[in-house]
């Protein structure tokens, strides 16, 4: 699969499962996380166990548009 048509399944996937539970992704984003972020300060909720699944899921694609040439969210995914 090429990484332009992989990258569009992604999304619409993404797109589908969060459409389930009555969110979107949000538009025209310029960077993948705003300027300030601090993982070390963030202090978002722990997932419940269904929750993580799907986390592992988006994960994982993310990891695969690196591998398939899209560098520049190299560093937000590993963060």
């Amino acid at each position: 699969m090429c990484a332009k048509k992989y990258i569009k399944e992604a999304i619409h996937n993404v797109e589908n499962n969060l459409g389930k539970i009555g969110k979107c992704l949000p538009p025209n984003v310029p960077t993948p996380l705003t300027s300030n972020y601090q993982p070390e300060l963030d202090i978002s909720s722990e997932l419940q166990p269904d929750q993580f699944h799907t986390y592992q899921q988006l994960i994982g694609m993310l990891w695969r548009m690196v591998e398939l040439g899209r560098i520049d969210i190299h560093l937000p995914v590993s963060l």
